[in-house]
């Protein structure tokens, strides 16, 4: 009897432990990002941050399966995220460009993992129940800003320089600007520096647009500055918010682009601050969007646990968001609306603000 009832403890024993590990189960985040964009090596850093700042979700502890694929090539994204498949995760962080977002989206749909993509903005994105959410304003939207923007300036002729390299996000800035810019673009891919020169030189254009990462962009800048002076130079988010954390001095003055605001929220400040003493650096758009995310995902992990499905359907309800770039409405296809734009101009170093832009999307959302 006596063995019967040890036998019987231990069975009683097993089960609670078992059903504790259940209950509490890790929370594994899986995170795909190359170190080869600048982009994606904040990105790295910010999750790096925040896995030592927040170990739990509410009572689920926190895991961190971290893949960092050599180059940007969709073989290696793909071995990368089934090998967090495999591992169990329950949601992926991807996607510094919109290239890569083009091959991780297809697998989100594919496995069911959600799947975030972090700085990822491109139309082709958008409108697909696919597992795949961002918080960024979609490219043609921030494109068609930038075209009324420049319009009310009264510029007629501008040259719109893009990156080969994220062509999937460049040509879509320069076709939704067009579409909505009252004047003349000619679209002047990047594959050769003097050759854009040329180009430049024989469109002879009162303005230069640039959709390009901000290496490529500060060699157009200075380039510019040194054959035409003070011609008016604009630039799209992408390579404009490197720009200012990297480069200074006189001859980013006047350089314009759509961003989001400058102004940290409150409740974000210690941890930018903390974040900026611990590496160094000066945090951007790539930083504040994946603390955004990750904030997104603990609450959504609080309150519904870590299982994939019950995660999905936690973003596929239609919501709004508070983020480190203001408010944000996600719809039910995971495609996000921020509330404001600001359009910035460096001036001495500083950003000076020239316009604020409501999202008519937001707007319209608000407004149901």
């Amino acid at each position: 009897m006596y063995k019967k009832l040890i036998a019987l403890g231990l069975v009683v024993s097993l089960c609670i432990v078992s059903l504790i590990l259940i209950i509490y189960r890790p929370a594994k985040i899986g995170i795909i990002l190359s170190n080869e964009t600048t982009m994606g090596y904040e990105e790295n850093l910010a999750i790096k941050y925040y896995q030592s700042r927040y170990p739990r979700a509410g009572k689920y502890p926190l895991r961190f399966y971290i893949e960092t694929p050599a180059a940007l090539e969709e073989d290696l994204y793909r071995e990368a995220y089934y090998k967090l498949k495999d591992q169990g995760v329950s949601i992926i962080l991807s996607g510094e460009l919109s290239q890569t977002a083009m091959f991780v989206a297809p697998l989100a749909e594919e496995t069911g993992i959600p799947t975030f993509g972090i700085t990822s903005s491109s139309h082709e994105l958008s409108g697909k129940a696919d597992n795949f959410y961002r918080i960024v304003t979609p490219t043609d939207d921030i494109g068609s800003y930038m075209g009324e923007y420049v319009s009310s300036l009264d510029f007629k002729k501008v040259a719109m320089i893009t990156s080969v390299e994220n062509a999937i996000y460049a040509d879509a800035f320069a076709s939704s600007f067009t579409q909505t810019f009252s004047g003349i673009t000619r679209h002047i891919p990047f594959n050769n520096y003097q050759r854009v020169m040329d180009e430049i030189e024989l469109f002879n254009p009162e303005a230069v647009f640039c959709v390009l990462p901000v290496t490529t962009l500060m060699q157009i800048i200075k380039g510019i500055r040194k054959e035409y002076g003070d011609k008016e130079i604009f630039s799209s988010d992408w390579g404009f918010m490197q720009l200012i954390s990297v480069f200074s001095g006189p001859q980013l003055n006047g350089i314009t682009a759509l961003y989001h605001s400058g102004e940290i929220p409150e409740q974000y400040r210690d941890i930018i601050r903390e974040f900026e003493e611990l590496y160094s650096i000066e945090s951007t758009y790539s930083s504040h969007n994946t603390i955004s995310i990750l904030n997104m995902i603990l609450n959504a992990i609080r309150e519904v646990g870590p299982d994939s499905a019950k995660i999905i359907k936690y973003f596929n309800e239609p919501r709004y968001y508070d983020s480190l770039m203001g408010s944000l409405y996600m719809d039910e296809y995971g495609d996000s609306n921020l509330q404001y734009h600001y359009v910035y101009q460096i001036m001495d170093d500083k950003l000076e603000l020239r316009r604020k832009i409501e999202d008519r999307e937001y707007r319209r959302h608000l407004e149901k």
